[in-house]
């Protein structure tokens, strides 16, 4: 399966375990975000958990269209960051830092930082 905007790390099996059984238990909460063509921007832990659960995530899927793809990887930084604790080194804050002042002209690298 190929997953161009799958930027950050796996779940660990444990963050893996937790999320099956909350959408087990209660469905999809969060929509699985997906480009015009279909490649999951956001998501993908949610998506792999409803295959296994055997539940149609695409069918409420939030698409988004229109986007570039510096848009596409700004918005998963950007959802992904505020979602979950994900460690990162330096060199792999620096390269996101990149992608989202590329996509956010307007802001400082001090703004996108904080």
């Amino acid at each position: 399966m190929s997953d161009p905007y799958r930027i950050f790390p796996r779940a660990t099996a444990e963050e893996r375990a937790r999320l099956r059984q909350s959408i087990e238990a209660v469905g999809l909460r969060n929509p699985v975000i997906v480009d015009d063509v279909g490649n999951v921007i956001d998501g993908h832990e949610r998506r792999d958990a409803c295959i296994e659960l055997g539940i149609d995530w695409l069918a409420g899927a939030d698409v988004r269209i229109g986007l570039s793809e510096v848009q596409k990887k700004a918005l998963a930084i950007e959802l992904n960051l505020w979602r979950r604790p994900i460690h990162l080194t330096r060199r792999q804050r620096n390269e996101l830092l990149d992608v989202y002042l590329m996509a956010n002209p307007q802001l400082s690298e001090h703004q996108v930082a904080e």
